[in-house]
């Protein structure tokens, strides 16, 4: 029995588009009904650390990404003496962190221009780390490694006196 002209083009047409759609899911194309796979999000960290310096501040220092030395994420006076390098390594998670722990080492910097080092001596990264957490930051490697190495966990109230004046906040 042939069919009416109106039902054979039908027919053809349902047959030409199920066999168009085996073909693409076969070749893995979307189609209407499977939508196209979407890339995570990808996350800008120099939009992030130029949104935590548009609420610190810049401080006088170029913040920049680059290659930091010895494994850091990031270092204060390098490559310049005015630069701040966080490394190209650092997680986009740690990036606030970073920026708040260099920071404060900027406020430690104007307290004792060119001798804020020596005015700290071994408690200039642990400030820094006690400064990073009052300014919102969860992570403090320097604390953590002073911990692990069975020191006292936390900041101890002279270092947190050191870390508020340092960010010039009342102690």
């Amino acid at each position: 029995m042939k069919l009416p002209r109106p039902w054979r083009l039908t027919w053809r047409t349902f047959s030409l588009v199920l066999l168009l759609s085996m073909v693409a899911a076969l070749l893995g194309v979307p189609t209407a009904q499977q939508p196209p796979a979407t890339a995570a999000p990808v996350c800008d960290r120099t939009a992030v650390m130029n949104a935590r310096l548009d609420e610190l501040g810049r401080a006088g220092y170029t913040w920049q990404f680059g290659i930091a030395p010895d494994g850091l994420w990031g270092i204060i006076g390098y490559p310049g003496p005015r630069d701040i390098t966080i490394s190209d390594t650092a997680p986009c998670n740690a990036v606030v962190t970073i920026v708040n722990h260099e920071w404060v080492h900027t406020r430690q910097e104007q307290l004792y221009p060119g001798r804020s080092q020596q005015a700290y001596g071994d408690a200039f990264e642990i400030v820094a780390d006690c400064g990073s957490m009052l300014l919102g930051s969860s992570i403090t490697p320097y604390l953590e490694r002073r911990k692990r190495a069975g020191g006292p966990a936390g900041c101890t109230p002279d270092e947190l006196d050191s870390a508020r004046r340092a960010l010039g906040w009342p102690r």
